[in-house]
């Protein structure tokens, strides 16, 4: 099957966070950039994954983190840790759903 390259980064995300080889969060916003990009962020497969990104998108991540106080970032770190225990399953969930998409699918992301 042939994937676009949106579509195969979109892939690669999901495998990269079931394999917890990315930050969640991080693979949650880039997920919703490049379904957003691709015009299928409205696609049930990412309703969780979008919910995530809305739900943290408060949450500094990479080098925004550099404009933060050592107190802001040990309260956004805790918040963001039981934020993710709580919904690590749904975002694996999801992960697991958008590759079963892609396996399933005969064409592009559809």
């Amino acid at each position: 099957m042939e994937y676009s390259t949106d579509d195969k980064k979109i892939l690669d995300i999901a495998y990269e966070m079931l394999h917890q080889k990315i930050d969640l969060i991080l693979g949650c916003r880039q997920i919703c950039n490049l379904a957003s990009k691709i015009n299928k962020l409205d696609d049930e497969v990412f309703t969780d994954i979008r919910a995530v990104d809305s739900d943290t998108d408060y949450f500094p991540i990479g080098l925004a983190r550099n404009n933060c106080s050592v107190e802001y970032l040990t309260q956004v770190d805790q918040e963001k840790e039981e934020y993710l225990d709580d919904m690590k399953k749904y975002i694996f969930n999801a992960c697991n759903e958008i590759i079963e998409k892609f396996a399933n699918s005969t064409s592009e992301f559809s």
